[in-house]
């Protein structure tokens, strides 16, 4: 079952408050969230220092130890004291450039402890919790001290021990892919590969090796009580990206992503900073979908000007590749992104109010994954590619060129060359790149989630920030709330997305009835949904297994500032040249909203988002593989008069033998 509808029909308070509390040494400090409900305790007795977590007095997260161990230097945590405790309150309400509401407050209770090292060379750490109504975020900080200069970390030994054997949704550890589908087991099972579902690109060399024991984050659980929580992390800059590796006991230990043959996971000098820790609480599990504290745990804007900065659909020569109806490289007939083909893409992306146009296969070369170094070519284009003609034709059509940077994860040449090749952009009406990384590794060793591929993604967001193109990204780090900071950052990969239906003869409606509850906690998802022709007749070896009417249910499900509508031209029109019906929801349906309400939902079993836009609501709802009828509350809309015009799968669509069944129908109602 899917559906998606469209309803037709804020100012905001700033404040700040502080409230400083300094105290001196202690052996425990405590601090609670602005409601009450979210208690942090850290305690330490003269032994390793640990901190837990407790809702509405049941305690979520046993006592779990903090600390880590350096390639050079003693391990620090393991013998420590509470030095001091400092205590302030924060209030206010920020705006986002654009995002899933139109404002955001950012309300907590902050508690600064620092820890001091007992015997030895009495080094200091810093740890800072900050307790929101909706979860915990904590970070370290190393502070500049002659006994810890220069150092690197072999080990985190940061903990989560939850107080019971929760059901979790968990993907297997990877360092360089996000693509798997999710497992659902006690957490004491989490990492155990044997039991893993199959995964989309398991067998594909870009992707990495699976890691035996240890998970990805976002890792979402929930509680015998029905108490939802995830773990992951906030801002992760010049750090290691966090797995969390199964200790036994019902105990995960961070486990970071290491530098190329040693053990260390990050080289730094203090003063330096951790990725905030993050746990999102809920009662249910829609709670965490709304929850904000990841991006809350983010700086504020560093971008000096945004008015170029704006949500967006695009259309694009991708799919068609992917059906092998036409090709990444080469030329003629054949070749994707001829300049006469891209033309089509271009009009249907003005005819559905698009603001972008993806060229894949568009330079000299092709996409190069299978580049071995040497000249890294992302301005030549292929010789049927009009690069002038084809800006001057999107510009006169208000769309602009989204062209993919395929790097093969060779960035070494790509970096040494932002400069001119995003100048040239400038000069071309490209507004977006979408920046790729298919290989092994990136930067010809480095694991992408590690410290060095942390900072090239960094690197490559400062340079398309300095040039004002949108980025959307590929083979990426994981979301951890950057959008906060870096608004053009509009959307990544890092999950199985509609590609890999041809990869994987596998269903993805699971897959996509966990998503919303993991891995878009942390941030937009470039899934690329929008297929009208979901049927394959001519690919037996593989089928996309969706509705129509679920294809459109997926906009305001996943949240995406590059938001795809993905199909061939020709899908989106009848034999007489009409568009289909559902291509006006497409036309409507913004990338960017004011409003998000989370309806209802039960991981990996069905979800409802509504979603606002002015005064419009955009409605999605999708489902296992297991049909079903919902119940929709409207109590999300005001008191007036709407009219809902609704898409919902046919009485005999079926995913795969008829899945372009689709009802619309509309609906006036006065509510009261």
């Amino acid at each position: 079952m899917a559906d998606s509808c469209e309803l037709k029909r804020t100012p905001f308070l700033v404040l700040a408050a502080v409230l400083l509390v300094a105290c001196g040494p202690a052996e425990d400090a405590t601090i609670r969230s602005p409601d009450g409900a979210v208690t942090v305790d850290v305690e330490t007795a003269g032994g390793p220092a640990t901190y837990s977590v407790s809702y509405n007095g049941t305690e979520l997260v046993e006592p779990s130890a903090l600390g880590f161990d350096f390639a050079s230097a003693p391990s620090l945590g393991d013998s420590v004291r509470i030095e001091s405790v400092e205590t302030t309150s924060h209030q206010s309400t920020w705006t986002p450039v654009w995002g899933a509401t139109d404002s955001v407050e950012n309300r907590y209770n902050r508690m600064d402890v620092t820890l001091r090292e007992i015997g030895g060379p009495e080094r200091t750490l810093e740890v800072t919790f900050r307790v929101y109504d909706d979860g915990v975020g904590f970070r370290y900080s190393f502070p500049e001290q002659e006994t810890l200069a220069d150092f690197e970390i072999t080990d985190e030994h940061t903990e989560f021990a939850p107080a019971g054997d929760y059901t979790t949704w968990w993907q297997i550890a990877n360092y360089n892919s996000y693509e798997y589908s999710w497992a659902k087991t006690p957490v004491s099972d989490l990492g155990n590969e044997s039991i893993v579902p199959q995964h989309y690109g398991k067998g594909w060399s870009a992707f990495g090796e699976a890691v035996d024991g240890a998970a990805n984050t976002p890792v979402t659980m929930r509680t015998d009580d029905g108490i939802h929580l995830s773990l992951h992390e906030a801002d992760l800059t010049d750090y290691a990206g966090m797995t969390l590796e199964n200790k036994g006991d019902r105990t995960l230990e961070a486990a970071l992503v290491p530098w190329p043959d040693s053990g260390v996971k990050v080289k730094a000098k203090a003063p330096h900073e951790s990725p905030w820790r993050t746990i999102q609480i809920g009662e249910t599990a829609g709670d965490l979908i709304e929850s904000k504290l990841i991006v809350n745990l983010n700086d504020p804007l560093a971008l000096d000007s945004t008015d170029w900065v704006e949500p967006a659909k695009y259309t694009g020569v991708w799919w068609s590749l992917h059906l092998q109806e036409e090709s990444w490289g080469g030329t003629g007939p054949d070749h994707g992104a001829r300049t006469e083909n891209v033309k089509r893409y271009i009009d249907l992306a003005s005819d559905v109010d698009a603001g972008h146009v993806l060229v894949e296969g568009w330079n000299e070369g092709g996409p190069l994954f299978s580049y071995d170094g040497g000249e890294l070519e992302l301005i030549e284009p292929s010789s049927d590619f009009d690069l002038e003609t084809l800006a001057d034709y999107a510009g006169e059509r208000d769309v602009s060129l989204m062209l993919y940077n395929e790097t093969a994860g060779k960035v070494t040449p790509y970096r040494e060359n932002f400069d001119e090749i995003f100048s040239t952009y400038n000069e071309n009406n490209v507004g977006a790149i979408k920046a790729g990384h298919v290989g092994d590794r990136i930067g010809g060793k480095y694991h992408k989630h590690s410290q060095w591929a942390v900072n090239y993604y960094q690197e490559l967001i400062d340079h398309t920030a300095e040039y004002e193109i949108l980025l959307q990204m590929h083979e990426p780090i994981k979301r951890t709330g950057k959008r906060r900071t870096y608004p053009h950052y509009m959307t990544r990969e890092g999950l199985a997305g509609m590609e890999q239906v041809k990869f994987r003869d596998i269903d993805p409606r699971p897959h996509t009835s966990v998503m919303p509850f993991t891995q878009m906690l942390a941030g937009p998802v470039d899934y690329m949904p929008g297929l009208f022709d979901p049927e394959l007749p001519d690919h037996e070896e593989f089928q996309v297994q969706s509705t129509v009417a679920r294809q459109l249910a997926y906009f305001p499900i996943l949240l995406s500032g590059l938001q795809s509508v993905v199909d061939l031209p020709e899908n989106y029109r009848t034999e007489d040249g009409d568009y289909k019906p559902g291509f006006e929801f497409l036309r409507e349906v913004p990338a960017g909203w004011d409003e998000t309400v989370a309806v209802q939902g039960e991981i990996g079993k069905y979800v409802t988002i509504a979603r606002r836009s002015g005064d419009t609501w955009f409605v999605g709802s999708i489902t296992n593989q297991d049909g079903r009828t919902l119940d929709v509350p409207l109590r999300f809309l005001d008191d007036e008069e709407y009219e809902a015009t609704i898409y919902s799968d046919g009485p005999d669509a079926d995913p795969i033998t008829n899945p372009t069944a689709m009802k619309r129908f509309t609906l006036k109602a006065l509510l009261r």
